[in-house]
């Protein structure tokens, strides 16, 4: 029995002009509606297809880029720690790489190193230190003349891998020289292009790539290139194998789609750095493709993604092909009308069912989410919490619902209800980074987003929140932070920070008019106890030198370590040079009294050079200066003894 459907969407019933010819004509029609049906779907699946390719795909260039930045900031924690030190020595290098937690939180990493830049008079003095610190047969390698070389002298870990690396003189190679170079010249992060690493012992061997960041002398500011090569210390690095790096970012890559990331290297053909599937040739001629261009560290890498054939299961439209063979069945069987009413109660529960299932799914993910997810009411009263975020405020989700959640944000309240109200009516999502604060008074550190929830006539009733953890980052973020401001041995401020802080003394002191002491430490006979003991027994008596120096300050003055055997002395609000030299005096007193360290007794004094602002200098490079100066005036004068300086000259 024909039917059609009038302008309004009812369905309109004619009479048949005979059974078999009506029923025939019936049958042409579902059959040439399925037909184009069928291709009308087929087009709308491919394009969400490509869509959902594309959307995964850029989720993973994403997390590359973000893991980059993170080895970036490594690094430059690690020029950080050479650029505040004259010297790094190697002990002290492996508790700064085994502080970063590598393998935990930057998985794909081989290690973090640095290469000193050296001339030929240089590469054999370095051969020498490095043999006489017990590293035998140590060579800057490959061997030959040239004019500078490079030298590996640290790569922490210091494994089976990364113990082949040590001397070699990276520059000496094309690919890494560009890249060394070009570290350079920019002075931000150089991604070098694919080489085979000398870590590689030929077993499961992988392709390489290296991530360079220059190290300059402190203090240097320069911008023209020569001058930076002037003034050039060396290279810290990262050596990464592929795999082990796309391993690292992505975890084992199990999805439905391959990828292959190449190296655009200019006036090269693009070469492989990364297959996931590298065994599979050229893949199905019908994948769907995506590619994304990625610019890390100066280079430009291609993700090429291509589509597995299980890609699509699950997305062909079989529901809505059965739906339109249902209908054609019924049309041909029943009445019109018969027809109408089951097709429409049939397509009811289909849809039904859909909603069902897919309310099923959304609740499924949003319990199983790593994110603590919350709805909540336009006073901001929880309507909905996931546990996740139950976990994270440690109470039940039913004890939770009807509670405010400025309650646990107290920050939200910056933003005033009306206003907030009106962002979220206009489609204004934010994320703020705010704490978090549980019923017992513990806190995290969490990112909090909002975005509106609306009714079913599109008014505002609410907000979708997603609450992140991000309190082992931020954590971490300050452990880096404190390593590249403090010494790592004696646990004070190292040498960068003590320039921050007098700074900030100066400036405090010219706006205030107010006056401070600087005390310049020189510890007598330090390099005869580690000549005599070794370097454990010299590094525990510097130590205890500190502890001892920090006796006889107050709360609000700042020890710092200079290096080697130097120290410093901030002493704010400081009235007169007799207050500085009553300090100094019994610094130097507690130096000269006998040590006990690690079994030994040992003996060393203290000359001490005593400046006072402004007298003395108004700047800290001209307070430095005449510290230092006074400080070697007492060591002239034999040692164990404090030095001022003043107007016509220092006085011991």
């Amino acid at each position: 029995m024909p039917v059609t459907m009038d302008a309004s969407g009812g369905v309109v019933v004619a009479k048949p002009a005979g059974a078999l010819g009506a029923t025939l004509a019936m049958l042409l029609f579902v059959l040439l509606a399925a037909w184009l049906a069928w291709g009308a779907l087929e087009e709308r699946k491919q394009a969400a297809l490509q869509q959902r390719l594309q959307a995964e795909a850029n989720g993973i260039a994403l997390k590359v880029e973000e893991r980059f930045r993170g080895y970036r900031q490594v690094l430059r924690g690690a020029r950080a720690l050479y650029m505040a030190s004259d010297t790094v020595e190697g002990r002290e290098w492996a508790e700064y790489v085994a502080g970063l937690t590598l393998s935990e939180d930057y998985r794909g990493i081989q290690g973090v190193g640095f290469s000193r830049w050296l001339t030929p008079a240089a590469r054999l003095e370095l051969e020498a230190r490095m043999q006489a610190a017990g590293l035998a047969g140590y060579k800057v390698w490959p061997a030959g003349e040239r004019e500078h070389y490079s030298a590996i002298v640290a790569l922490e870990p210091l494994d089976t891998r990364n113990r082949r690396a040590l001397g070699f003189d990276m520059f000496s190679e094309p690919t890494r020289r560009e890249a060394m170079t070009r570290a350079v010249e920019v002075s931000e992060g150089a991604l070098s292009g694919p080489v085979v690493l000398v870590q590689e012992d030929g077993v499961a061997q992988q392709r390489g790539v290296l991530l360079y960041l220059a190290v300059f002398r402190s203090g240097f500011s320069a911008s023209d290139v020569a001058t930076r090569w002037r003034e050039l210390q060396g290279w810290v690095y990262s050596p990464f194998r592929m795999d082990d790096l796309m391993e690292g970012a992505l975890g084992r890559f199990t999805s439905d789609m391959r990828l292959k990331v190449l190296d655009l290297s200019p006036g090269s053909q693009p070469a492989l750095l990364f297959d996931s599937e590298p065994e599979s040739g050229e893949g199905p001629a019908n994948a769907l493709r995506y590619e994304r261009r990625l610019v890390l560290g100066g280079r430009e890498w291609l993700l090429e993604f291509s589509t597995r054939p299980d890609f699509s299961v699950g997305e062909r439209p079989l529901v809505e092909l059965g739906v339109i063979v249902l209908i054609g069945s019924l049309l041909l069987a029943v009445t019109w009308s018969l027809a109408v009413t089951r097709a429409r109660a049939r397509a009811l529960a289909i849809v039904s069912g859909s909603l069902r299932q897919r309310e099923a799914q959304y609740r499924a993910i949003v319990n199983l989410s790593h994110e603590g997810i919350a709805t909540v009411d336009q006073r901001w009263r929880l309507t909905y919490v996931n546990p996740r975020l139950a976990e994270m405020l440690r109470q039940s989700a039913n004890e939770l619902l009807g509670t405010s959640f400025c309650t646990y944000c107290p920050d939200l309240g910056d933003e005033l209800a009306g206003e907030r109200a009106e962002r979220l009516r206009q489609g204004n999502g934010r994320s703020l980074e705010m704490e978090l604060q549980r019923e017992d008074g513990s806190k995290l550190t969490v990112l909090v987003s909002d975005a509106p929830l609306v009714d079913a006539d599109g008014r505002l009733s609410g907000a979708t929140l997603m609450v992140v953890d991000i309190t082992e980052r931020k954590a971490a973020e300050r452990r880096i932070n404190y390593l590249a401001t403090h010494d790592g041995l004696t646990d004070i401020p190292n040498r960068a920070r003590f320039e921050e802080l007098l700074g900030a003394a100066i400036a405090r002191a010219a706006r205030y008019q107010h006056s401070f002491a600087l005390l310049f430490v020189d510890l007598d006979h330090f390099k005869e106890v580690n000549d005599s003991h070794g370097h454990l027994v010299g590094d525990a008596l510097l130590v205890e030198a500190v502890k001892r120096m920090k006796s006889c300050l107050r709360a609000s003055d700042t020890p710092a370590r200079q290096g080697g055997d130097e120290f410093v002395v901030l002493l704010p609000e400081t009235k007169s040079t007799q207050d500085a030299e009553r300090v100094a005096e019994k610094i130097r007193a507690e130096l000269a009294r006998p040590f006990e360290v690690e079994g030994c007794n040992l003996n060393i004094s203290s000359s001490i050079g005593v400046v006072f602002y402004p007298q003395h200098g108004r700047d800290a490079d001209a307070l430095l200066r005449h510290a230092d100066e006074a400080m070697y005036r007492a060591k002239s004068a034999g040692r164990n003894r404090v030095a001022v300086c003043d107007a016509a000259g220092e006085k011991v």
